[in-house]
Order: structure tokens, then C-alpha cells, then sequence
């Protein structure tokens, strides 16, 4: 049995939302129940004192837990930090379900009303499952509205102030200065793939991954309500698009580098990079003004960008930002998008 952390999935628009604001609320945290052995990294009791550290220590320091507790079936591996996960959701789930309880008679627009409120029409699956598509139309008929590229930018940054999908494309956000933590700046980077592993997408088409994913794509597209020949298309349109941009990306050793994620630059700089999406419209949706200095994490990505854009059409960026949008809320819709991500889950995790 392996006894590594799990993969897990990228945290939800709800689970972000909720678990920080229940956080935020919750005045006298429930306390979890003392340990067992079983859920310890290190118990006497868990020693196997029949082997011999010299040959097999981890046998001799664990050997008993290893027989007698077993790895969960819907996980790939088991360990400590596992089990730390699930007593922290235990506690969250009592926190949140006494919010739940408490949401009617909260005060109106208190932090109790309204974490208790989301956390019931979470759970309502009966809800969920009738109202389908229809609480994400807003946002899908912005992207099916975009005309132009000064529309493009328009949307990208009032979608990046005002949604919880990942930034498609690209990202400019204020943040703190890698130089100085004290002044603020606005930090320039790479648009966030559907994927959790870059390398993915550098992968050819047929590779096991890089199909699953596209297959993942495809099958959260045919739960949309999209025709299964459409979903096809979608589903492998916005592979090869995120597998052109990811050609960009700086490698995992580089983007550890200080001075290779460090780079000062103009708007007009940056502009010169991708001129094909006005950044000051963008900026401007976001609600930052002109920056005299931005910071440039992504030294290759951009004209990589660039080029997508001009070898893409406006209809298939448009279609690019359709998928991502599904997949980013898929997980708080119907729970008709369950077995396409379990499915995708396996083929990530074995």
C-alpha cells in the first residue's frame, strides 16, 4: 500500500467561498475527537517490532498500521495527510451545517445568513439538478455577445473581477511586489489551463492523459446539452488551443527562479507583446488604473499568445472560453457533471 498524499481536485467556486467565510464566522470552532492510532503519523501502537529497522524500517515503524488500515477505495493513495483532511472537513461540515440550520433567522446579510443560505442551496440537489444550465446563461450569453477583440478584452477582465472561473487566456491582477512586499503592482500572467498538470497538454493527442482530458471536455460539454458530434469539436478545439499556449509556459524548474518570473515592464511593453488584446480596455473592466510599471511572470507566453489569437478565429476563442466557463462551474451545477469528473479523476490518479 502506498502511503502518499492524494491528488486533489482543484478547489471549487464554493468550496473556496464557503470554507473562508465559514472560517471567518465560526466563533467557537467545534473541537474534532482525540486521534486513534489509526489516524496518527507516528503511534507506538502502529510499530511492527517483529521487523528489523536495519532491513526494513519503515516496516518496523509502521508495520501494524500498514496491516490493519486500509486505503479507501475512491483514493489513489493514503496518509496522514489524508486523514488530517478529512477530520478538517468533519469540523467545517458541523460548522457549515449549523449555519445551515441558523441561515433563516440570521440576521439579513450577516456572514451567518449568508454562508448558512449558500451552504443550503448547495446542498439542495433536488434544486441543482432542475435548474441545469440556466444559472450559468449570464455569463455564457456575455461570451456568445463578444464581437470583437476590444469586446474580447472587455469581457476577460470584467470576468476576472467579477467570476470565480480561472482567468482564461491571460491574468493581470494587483498583487504584492516579488522585490518588495510592501508596494503593490500588477503582476502579468498566463491564462489557467482546465488541466492540473501543465505537461499534460505537451503531450501528443492520443497519449492516455491528453485523451482523457479531451474525452473529460467532451463529456462535460454532452451534460451542458451540447449534441455529442459538437462536444467532440469543443472538447478538442480547447485541448489543442491550451496545448499551443502551454508551449509558452515557463517549466516548473524556471518558474521556481526568481529572476526568470521578475520582469518589470510598460504597458506599452506588454501591449507590444500580444497587440491583439487592448490591455488598458482590460484594466479598465477590472477597475485598475494605468499602471506606470507591471510585472511580467511569463517571459515567453505572450507572443506564443499572440499567435494563437491570429491563428485562432474570434468564434473559436469564443467557443475556447464557452468550455472553460462549464468546466470551471461544473462542480456547483448538476450533479449530472459527477461521473465525467470522477472519470477524469481515474484517469489522472490510476
Amino acid at each position: 500500500m502506498t502511503h502518499r498524499a492524494a491528488l486533489t481536485a482543484p478547489v471549487s467556486v464554493f468550496s473556496l467561498s464557503v470554507l473562508l467565510s465559514a472560517v471567518a464566522v465560526a466563533q467557537d470552532m467545534p473541537a474534532a475527537p482525540p486521534p486513534t492510532p489509526d489516524e496518527l503519523a507516528f503511534s507506538v501502537q502502529n510499530m511492527d517490532p517483529s521487523a528489523s529497522p536495519r532491513t526494513d524500517f519503515y516496516r518496523y515503524a509502521s508495520g501494524t498500521w500498514q496491516d490493519r488500515v486500509q486505503r479507501p477505495e475512491q483514493l489513489p493513495m493514503y496518509s496522514i495527510f489524508d486523514i488530517m483532511g478529512e477530520r478538517q472537513k468533519a469540523v467545517m461540515k458541523g460548522v457549515l451545517a449549523g449555519l445551515g440550520a441558523g441561515a433563516a433567522t440570521a440576521p439579513k446579510g450577516s456572514p451567518e445568513q449568508q454562508v448558512g443560505t449558500l451552504y443550503n442551496a448547495y446542498m439542495d440537489i433536488a434544486a441543482r439538478d432542475a435548474a441545469g444550465m440556466a444559472p450559468l446563461q449570464p455569463q455564457l450569453e456575455a461570451i456568445a455577445a463578444i464581437q470583437s477583440m476590444d469586446d474580447l478584452a472587455r469581457y476577460l477582465g470584467t470576468a476576472r473581477a467579477t467570476t470565480s472561473t480561472p482567468p482564461a487566456l491571460l491574468d493581470l491582477r494587483p498583487d504584492v511586489g516579488l522585490e518588495d512586499s510592501f508596494r503593490w503592482v500588477v503582476m502579468v500572467a498566463a491564462g489557467r489551463f482546465g488541466v492540473p498538470f501543465d505537461d499534460i497538454l505537451a503531450e501528443p493527442p492520443e497519449a492516455p492523459r491528453r485523451a482523457g482530458y479531451t474525452t473529460y471536455l467532451t463529456q462535460v460539454l454532452q451534460v451542458a446539452g451540447y449534441a455529442p458530434d459538437e462536444a467532440a469539436r469543443l472538447g478538442t478545439l480547447a485541448s489543442g488551443i491550451e496545448s499551443a499556449l502551454q508551449k509558452g509556459k515557463l517549466t516548473p524548474v524556471e518558474a521556481n527562479d526568481p529572476a526568470m518570473i521578475n520582469n518589470p515592464v510598460s504597458l506599452a511593453q506588454m501591449q507590444a507583446l500580444t497587440p491583439e488584446i487592448n490591455l488598458q480596455l482590460y484594466l479598465d473592466a477590472i477597475g485598475i488604473p494605468q499602471p506606470g510599471e507591471l510585472v511580467l511572470t511569463e517571459p515567453r507566453y505572450f507572443p506564443v499568445l499572440s499567435q494563437v489569437l491570429r491563428d485562432y478565429s474570434l468564434q473559436d476563442i469564443k467557443d475556447y472560453l464557452t468550455v472553460l466557463t462549464i468546466t470551471g462551474y461544473s462542480s456547483i451545477l448538476s450533479t449530472g457533471f459527477d461521473e465525467p469528473t470522477r472519470a477524469w479523476a481515474a484517469v489522472l490518479t490510476g
